[in-house]
């Protein structure tokens, strides 16, 4: 910007001496706008020309970014901070018709029908701190207080009602070598598990400390709020798992035993 004032300024220059030389030099009115005509045209050029320039170097700057994009195969999104390298989003909707209906014996109760219409919606960020290992994620969700439900049902209370948004998850994590640890409510479960066991959409809050890599031997440990007791008192969920992750040519397989007890 400092070079394109800098040569306007040094245009303007250049049209005021010679508009001074050519009076002096005894030309008529006449002649002196023609000359003048032709040196504001000449500068009006070349000021194009800068700005093709300057609209060549934008295009060249916004290739190079699309093509460290497509190489590092993350968001577009841009932070102003220089500690954060990336920030992810992620969501999804989902519109689900579902209908239930028991049909009892003679005597053992009554028949029961019912049909609704639910809303699941998710949405959630999180920011990567590749240079000092931290990462930082949250996350909202449709739904009502149930730890296992993240549905909305259509008018469930009042007609047309609207429908609830509550926080999912909020958690930090950090990484040394081996070992990680997260602090808050995870989206993920840090425990090896089967859908049979645990519903994904439960979230565990508290405090959980991890050792292993992708394969070999691997350890988590845990403490959780499960619940607030007579306003004065929070049961605690206390978890430990080790286990060992192997592979025998292209079977992978997983082996793990935990051990969980609230205090």
């Amino acid at each position: 910007m400092k070079k394109v004032l800098s040569a306007a300024a040094a245009l303007g220059i250049c049209l005021t001496l010679p508009a001074a030389a050519l009076a002096g030099a005894g030309m008529s009115d006449e002649q002196i706008l023609k000359e003048l005509e032709y040196l504001r045209n000449k500068v009006a050029s070349q000021q194009e020309h800068i700005d093709a320039l300057g609209a060549m170097v934008d295009k060249k700057v916004s290739a190079k970014v699309e093509e460290e994009v497509k190489k590092s195969g993350g968001s577009k999104v841009a932070l102003a901070n220089e500690f954060i390298d990336q920030l992810t989003l992620k969501g999804d909707l989902r519109v689900r018709y579902d209908i239930r209906d028991k049909d009892y014996k003679e005597g053992q109760g009554s028949d029961i029908s019912r049909d609704r219409v639910r809303t699941r919606f998710r949405l959630g960020g999180v920011w990567d701190n590749k240079a000092e290992n931290w990462q930082i994620g949250a996350g909202l969700a449709t739904g009502s207080d149930d730890p296992t439900s993240t549905n909305d049902t259509w008018s469930e209370v009042k007609t047309f009602e609207t429908g609830d948004l509550r926080l999912d998850y909020a958690y930090a994590k950090h990484k040394w070598n081996d070992f990680a640890f997260t602090l808050g409510q995870s989206e993920e479960n840090p425990f090896k598990s089967s859908w049979v066991f645990r519903s994904s959409d439960l979230r565990l809050a508290g405090l959980t400390a991890q050792y292993g890599a992708k394969d070999g031997v691997f350890a988590t440990l845990g403490g959780y709020g499960a619940k607030l007791v007579n306003d004065d008192n929070t049961a605690t969920l206390v978890a430990g798992q080790a286990g060992y992750n192997g592979k025998v040519g292209d079977a992978k397989y997983t082996l793990a035993a935990g051990y969980h007890t609230y205090s």
